[in-house]
């Protein structure tokens, strides 16, 4: 990791194990997981793939609160992981029809770009 003025400029990727994926999740689950925390727990799923496919329960459930960013992780963690395909694709297509909220209008765009992604 390197740093300039304070700001983190570039930090190594953490390799998935369990107990980092199962910590994932359940922060990613609770009530006081904000924008810009979501953003570093989403990166780490989304690094990890379908290794990471054990967290589709919790993606599932907040898709409506980060739908641009949940619904590109969905794609990548759901590749080649069959038992949750039917559920990721159900969950991505009510979300193109689900109105935008206010000040997040690509949610529906980033649900139709992920469902093509898995097409």
């Amino acid at each position: 990791m390197s740093e300039a003025g304070g700001r983190i400029r570039y930090v190594r990727p953490l390799a998935c194990d369990a107990a980092l994926l199962e910590a994932v999740r359940a922060r990613l689950a609770s009530d006081g997981v904000g924008e810009e925390e979501s953003v570093y727990l989403l990166g780490l799923l989304a690094h990890w793939g379908p290794k990471a496919s054990s967290a589709i329960p919790e993606l599932l459930a907040v898709l409506p609160r980060f739908p641009r960013r949940v619904s590109e992780v969905l794609a990548s963690v759901v590749a080649g992981v069959e038992e949750y395909r039917e559920a990721v694709v159900d969950a991505l297509e009510a979300a193109v029809g689900r109105p935008a909220a206010v000040g997040r209008p690509e949610g529906g765009e980033a649900a139709a770009a992920a469902l093509r992604r898995l097409a």
